[in-house]
């Protein structure tokens, strides 16, 4: 078995510097004669040791780079696709007047025309000994508003009818979030950024990773980028502050399917399941009953620690949306013994069958209800 050792890139970087140099060091001192002598000498064992592994953490630069790379596929593939020249994008490292140090900018094209317009401007008025400002890049970007706002309309419309292009977006969208959350962990307590609440960006961070969820169900995103907010989620909603953040939120703001995903991670396995101790009697559905259909619909919902059904929604259904409302009413009529972990009442993720079926001849007008 591999032994893991984890390290900073910055002390996997000194160490290696310092073996370098003490390899450099030994080959001035020993010349190869005074090895091959050695050699000859002692007496030879063959040893296998066993394998060492050596995982480092992945740096900042390192993530940065990988934006720049989902950024310029991005880029790529928009100008390939837009309507015109006007928006196609270039990014290049730019070095700002009075540094040399080169900071990677993206421009599009109309704003790439308005700086080169004000360079000529600039140069003709040198010869004729008049002054002239530039235009910063804050009056460039008001100036330019309307088209900034038509070139991310087009790369939204394009990103609808072209999935490359919305899963490059999504995947460099994710990539900056990545950034942000390992650069506020990194340097947590440092004096100069200090250690964030969760409070303060939990709730944010939450939104994203719905984004992100939603994202990987329809194939838009990276399954390794996935799994990294899939990781971080589950490695924190049972803590607190987190849990607390995620059961006091408003969940009308997130999607059904998202909830459902959360509430299964918090739930985890139990010792025993909720039973029922009262179910009201399931409405048949008036227009349905008139029409002769019949369907399923699986709800799920969370059985809260007291026992009541809470956030329920819609797992499945058939036919779509014609039986939804009243399996929803069924539902929430229902009482339950709360399942346990530990000796103690939890909150469990619940999905039950619903089954709307017509009588035959002689049997009563009910829908029956199927518990798993």
């Amino acid at each position: 078995m591999g032994k893991h050792l984890k390290k900073s890139a910055f002390r996997s970087i000194h160490q290696t510097m310092n073996w370098l140099i003490v390899v450099f060091v030994g080959v001035l001192i020993y010349p190869e004669s005074a090895f091959a002598q050695q050699d000859r000498d002692l007496p030879t064992w063959e040893w296998e040791m066993e394998e060492i592994l050596v995982i480092g953490e992945r740096s900042l630069h390192s993530l940065q780079m990988e934006i720049y790379k989902a950024e310029d596929i991005k880029v790529k593939l928009f100008n390939s696709l837009n309507s015109t020249d006007d928006f196609d994008i270039k990014c290049e490292y730019v070095a700002h007047t009075g540094s040399i140090i080169k900071d990677r900018v993206c421009d599009a094209g109309y704003m790439k025309k308005a700086r080169a317009e004000d360079a000529r401007l600039f140069m003709d008025y040198m010869q004729d000994d008049l002054p002239f400002l530039h235009r910063s890049d804050h009056q460039l970007t008001g100036e330019f508003a309307h088209k900034t706002e038509a070139l991310n309309k087009e790369m939204i419309e394009l990103a609808v009818k072209h999935p490359s292009l919305a899963k490059a977006m999504i995947n460099e969208y994710a990539l900056k979030q990545l950034y942000i959350v390992e650069w506020r962990e990194r340097f947590k307590d440092s004096i100069l950024i200090g250690h964030t609440k969760p409070e303060e960006y939990f709730g944010d961070e939450l939104k994203f990773i719905e984004f992100a969820y939603l994202a990987y169900n329809d194939g838009m995103l990276e399954e390794e980028i996935w799994n990294y907010w899939d990781k971080r989620l589950r490695s924190v909603i049972h803590q607190e502050p987190y849990r607390s953040i995620w059961l006091s939120s408003n969940h009308d703001k997130y999607a059904d399917e998202f909830i459902a995903y959360v509430n299964t991670i918090l739930s985890g396995e139990v010792d025993t399941s909720p039973s029922i101790i009262h179910a009201g009697p399931p409405t048949y559905p008036f227009e349905a009953e008139q029409k002769g259909i019949e369907g399923k619909v699986t709800v799920q919902f969370l059985v809260t620690k007291e026992g009541t059904v809470r956030d329920p929604i819609i797992f499945k259904s058939s036919p779509v949306g014609v039986f939804d409302q009243a399996a929803i009413e069924t539902v929430t009529q229902y009482t339950f013994k709360p399942g346990t972990k530990g000796g103690e009442a939890v909150d469990v993720i619940v999905r039950m069958p619903i089954v709307f079926q017509l009588p035959s001849e002689g049997e009563s007008e009910n829908g029956e209800t199927i518990d798993d």
